[in-house]
């Protein structure tokens, strides 16, 4: 009679450190930075930003919000 266990994988990590951090800072220019700062004084930015995750997917804004966060 064979015996077999399975045993479930746990990754606890503190401290992660990003091997790729140089690439994966932005890089903005004058006009991107202007864009910016004329959309945080966009009353509804928040939902600007909702439609605009995965615009093709028509609705569920609650569940594209909740993805920006």
């Amino acid at each position: 009679m064979a015996m077999s266990a399975n045993f479930g994988t746990l990754l606890v990590a503190t401290g992660v450190t990003s091997l790729n951090a140089e690439k994966e800072k932005p890089q903005l220019n004058e006009t991107d930075i202007k864009n910016i700062k004329k959309m945080a004084k966009e009353k509804e930015v928040f939902d600007i930003l909702g439609h605009s995750v995965a615009a093709t997917i028509e609705g569920h804004l609650q569940v594209k919000k909740a993805l920006l966060l």
